[in-house]
């Protein structure tokens, strides 16, 4: 291991992989229980939780230790829905139907 300034990295076979500084700020220790060994949903479930506790496609993406076009076409992929519909955007123009009639 390596150390220079703050950063730490390791080298492997000419690799240098290096922690991302905004994953630090999430907790580590998140658990995703699989029903299966399907990897396509376990894909999925993994971008899910990602995009749910960074808020973002870029955090989630360094999260996941991808780029954002990569976790783009994972979006696409597995049809996640994002952004997520605002639920009082929903509520307000509900409202605004009501009072109008």
């Amino acid at each position: 291991m390596f150390s220079f300034g703050d950063c730490s990295f390791w080298m492997r076979a000419y690799k240098i992989v290096l922690p991302c500084p905004q994953a630090l700020a999430y907790p580590a220790a998140m658990r995703l229980i699989l029903e299966d060994l399907n990897l396509n949903a376990a894909e999925r479930m993994l971008c899910v939780e990602a995009l749910n506790a960074a808020g973002s496609i870029v955090e989630a993406a360094q999260l996941l230790g991808i780029t954002r076009h990569a976790l783009k076409r994972r979006i696409i992929k597995h049809r996640i829905e994002w952004p997520r519909p605002n639920s009082t955007v929903a509520s307000d123009s509900a409202a605004v139907s009501v009072s109008a009639s």
